[in-house]
């Protein structure tokens, strides 16, 4: 039985690691450059055979400044699709999936459902006519906006409310966080002129102990 080159292994760990660390590049390098740190950055999940049925959610999702990642307009030739979309999963706030009877079918969908759960990202369901509840397999119980695609409006209204509510919530943590990190910052150097102040005493009470000690008159 020939056993593995230890070097060969470790060569082999090395460059898969590498072409992981570029996936994550290229990742990035695909995203629009720019984004603002409030934007909410979306993956919009649907069949393939929905392409143009998706396109006003996308459409209207940009035209209130959401960030929107569909697969078909990140193309990267030779990477592997289920990596590209999971790091596009996790670096998104929220997974909104359009659910028709060519969605409960795919088993891509189903899995991009499953990743957003597992990271705990929000999942805003947008679902046909025709689909039942028992279709909606792992989102059954979950609240879901009704979409109908001969009249989108109506869903498009709720969508928008619930991604400006969205938008409010990402704005009022970054403020919190820029808030708790200006104080941490203050507390530091309050304590630091408190360090300071107290070495300065210190010195000076060093200083006339010194001058004290001297020799005196002969």
């Amino acid at each position: 039985m020939v056993q593995n080159d230890p070097k060969v292994v470790m060569n082999d760990a090395i460059r898969r690691n590498k072409i992981r660390r570029l996936r994550r590049a290229e990742y990035k390098r695909s995203r629009p450059l720019g984004l603002s740190p409030l934007m909410v950055q979306i993956f919009l999940s649907h069949s393939s055979r929905d392409r143009e049925v998706v396109e006003p959610i996308r459409a209207q999702a940009q035209a209130i400044e959401v960030d929107v990642y569909l697969h078909e307009m990140h193309p990267q030739p030779g990477e592997n699709l289920s990596s590209k979309v999971i790091e596009a999963i996790k670096s998104s706030d929220a997974l909104v999936v359009l659910i028709t009877p060519n969605t409960v079918v795919s088993a891509y969908v189903n899995q991009e459902i499953g990743v957003a759960l597992g990271q705990s990202l929000p999942v805003i369901p947008l679902v046909a006519p025709g689909v039942t509840g028992e279709q909606l397999a792992m989102l059954e119980g979950v609240e879901y906006v009704g979409f109908d695609p001969d009249q989108p409006h109506h869903a498009l209204t709720h969508l928008t409310a619930k991604l400006h509510s969205m938008q409010a919530a990402k704005q009022s943590a970054l403020t919190e966080a820029t808030r708790a990190k200006v104080e941490s910052s203050l507390h530091r150097q309050q304590e630091l002129s408190v360090a300071l102040g107290f070495v300065c005493v210190l010195l000076i009470l060093y200083l006339i102990s010194s001058s004290g000690d001297g020799p005196g008159p002969s």
